[in-house]
């Protein structure tokens, strides 16, 4: 499975289940900048299913705050 969100979920799933992968990224580097910048309620309901979400945020960055000027 990819190095992406969805593929390491989907890795993670299958381990759960003791099939064993392989984890096979197409870029040789990182990627750079932001991809999500919040843990919606599907995803950590997806999370906790998979056993992974005091993992995740436990690491996890809090929210920017924002402020809004009319």
């Amino acid at each position: 499975v990819g190095g992406g969100p969805t593929g390491l979920v989907l890795a993670l799933a299958l381990l759960r289940s003791r099939i064993d992968v392989r984890l096979i990224e197409r870029s040789s580097v990182p990627h750079e900048g932001i991809r999500g910048t919040a843990i919606t309620p599907r995803t950590l309901e997806l999370l906790s299913l998979l056993q992974a979400a005091d993992n995740v945020l436990a690491v996890a960055t809090p929210p920017l705050l924002m402020a809004i000027y009319g």
